[in-house]
């Protein structure tokens, strides 16, 4: 999924002729894999990611995030996150723990 809508050229729509109808209950003329439609006006992804929840899980071990958006899970980096003792910090002494390997459990 890396390389799917990610530009004009990697962004094509099929649809079966039951996917929709119009308001005389027509279906949709069917649009074939074979020979997609292509798109008609391409706006690119510049929008950053945000953490918006997590949910912490003592006894399975498990961190789940949750994002504002699909997030590419290959390019996740457990050593970028820090769990901390309160909610603020006041010096550089973090009372934090940084994860030391990438054995998260990333859940779409």
């Amino acid at each position: 999924l890396s390389q799917l809508a990610v530009s004009p050229t990697t962004t094509f729509l099929s649809a079966d002729a039951g996917s929709v109808l119009d308001m005389s209950a027509n279906r949709l003329r069917i649009v074939p894999a074979l020979t997609p439609l292509p798109v008609a006006l391409f706006t690119p992804d510049t929008i950053n990611p945000v953490l918006l929840a997590y949910e912490f899980d003592m006894n399975d071990g498990r961190l789940v995030l949750n994002f504002s958006e699909t997030i590419d899970a290959s390019t996740f980096s457990a050593a970028g996150v820090q769990l901390q003792a309160t909610s603020s910090v006041t010096s550089n002494a973090c009372p934090c723990q940084t994860c030391a390997n990438d054995e998260f459990e990333l859940i779409p």
